[in-house]
């Protein structure tokens, strides 16, 4: 079933254009009444539930209730609502299967991921090798080899293909976050709602001022609760500039990690950013924004401070808190803030190889490890919560 379809039996009075068309955005969600009139209102997913706009969307297409009643950012509607047919066949399969007999069955599927992968890599050495022999001698068996390689060759793209295909990699990653993420989440935290396969759009990280903008963007992994009765939204987000001349290319990631938006009890009417000298940059804004020095030397030169009102800069900064963004420093090795109003949005680089809430495909799969990993995950969440204040203190 398609965008389209999918939400029309939702709710009647929404759809999703499948292209810009009359300065409509891609991906993006229309009240059709409003489309008729020729005032074109967008309508926020997440805040569609029942008794106030229709049901919200669910995980796995399910069309379950989502958070209603606010204005969140959302998630990237581009690759559609939960996961795909495949992965829904196979985590139908596993209805009613013990934890025991999906734990082999994961194990079963990353063995063979690495098996694939190992065996395309040695073909594509052997590949090299042949070719690289194939010149030293002018026999017919060595001529051939050539051909023997490029068969080689052709058979190892094809086994990698498969070991790091959509279908293999979805029917790994729904299993695993079925079994460790998705319960940790709903023990933790309230009103959730969690898409593995979607996250921030790149509109609303851009509208964060929290990092530069490239042109390759992709997020996942995007969770939207209530932590201690106040909403967050979060998201893994990597963004890269790739330039080529023709001759050559080079990526350059500009960041790499996780982002997250907290609506705070309380508001400030300003906007105070918080910027490590790793990840300054100076974003477009109409506001005229003052570069400050704090009464703390140690956080001036760990990071720098702008603001829209230095009155609001200083009312917000105490001791305290900067105390408590170092530590956060100290514990995450960056942190990136932007306070604007009555939110926080917040950005912490990754520092390990692995992705938020992802299998480390190098090792077996242990359920005491791997759901160790998964609350590790989750408390970041709620660690940066409570020390930036978030939340009520008890």
């Amino acid at each position: 079933m398609g965008f389209r379809n999918f939400f029309n039996e939702l709710n009647r009075d929404i759809y999703v254009p499948a292209n810009k068309r009359n300065g409509l955005v891609s991906g993006q969600f229309y009240r059709t009444n409003s489309l008729r009139s020729g005032r074109p209102q967008r309508v926020d997913p997440l805040s569609l539930r029942n008794g106030m706009g229709g049901p919200g969307i669910g995980m796995n297409g399910t069309g379950g209730p989502g958070i209603g009643g606010y204005n969140g950012f959302g998630m990237n509607g581009t690759r559609g609502p939960g996961n795909s047919k495949f992965v829904s066949k196979k985590m139908a399969d596993m209805n009613g299967k013990s934890l025991s007999e999906k734990l082999a069955e994961l194990e079963r599927m990353r063995k063979k991921h690495n098996l694939l992968m190992v065996s395309g890599i040695a073909a594509i050495v052997i590949f090299i090798l042949l070719v690289m022999f194939s010149g030293t001698s002018s026999s017919a068996i060595i001529m051939a080899l050539p051909l023997f390689g490029t068969i080689l060759g052709v058979t190892a793209l094809i086994l990698i293909a498969r070991s790091g295909g959509v279908s293999s990699q979805d029917d790994f990653k729904a299993l695993y976050k079925s079994i460790f993420v998705e319960d940790v989440l709903a023990n933790k935290f309230q009103n959730l709602f969690y898409s593995w396969k979607t996250g921030f759009p790149d509109m609303a990280v851009s509208s964060f001022n929290l990092v530069k903008m490239g042109n390759r963007f992709k997020s996942e992994d995007y969770i939207c609760a209530t932590y201690k009765g106040v909403r967050f939204e979060t998201s893994d987000v990597t963004i890269q500039q790739h330039t080529s001349t023709g001759k050559s290319s080079h990526t350059t990631t500009y960041f790499r990690g996780r982002m997250f938006v907290f609506y705070m009890p309380k508001t400030i009417q300003a906007s105070v950013r918080i910027t490590p000298d790793a990840f300054i940059y100076t974003p477009a804004s109409n506001r005229r924004f003052e570069k400050l020095d704090l009464e703390n030397v140690y956080f001036n030169k760990q990071y720098n401070v702008y603001a829209s009102d230095p009155h609001y800069a200083f009312y917000l900064l105490t001791p305290s808190m900067m105390e408590r963004i170092l530590y956060l420093k100290g514990k995450y090795g960056y942190i990136i803030l932007n306070f604007e109003a009555d939110r926080v949005f917040a950005a912490v680089p990754m520092t390990a190889a692995r992705d938020t809430f992802d299998a480390d495909m190098s090792r077996a799969i242990d359920y005491p490890t791997d759901r160790a990993k998964a609350e590790a995950d989750a408390n970041v969440i709620c660690d940066l919560m409570e020390v930036l204040e978030a939340v009520p203190r008890g």
